[in-house]
């Protein structure tokens, strides 16, 4: 459960830092 909520918390900052989503992939 630990590993999905990080993934989640990944896509909603997403849209609010797209640098953050850049360096995740």
């Amino acid at each position: 459960i630990l590993h999905n909520q990080g993934n989640i918390s990944a896509q909603y900052v997403h849209p609010r830092k797209p640098e953050a989503l850049a360096v995740e992939q």
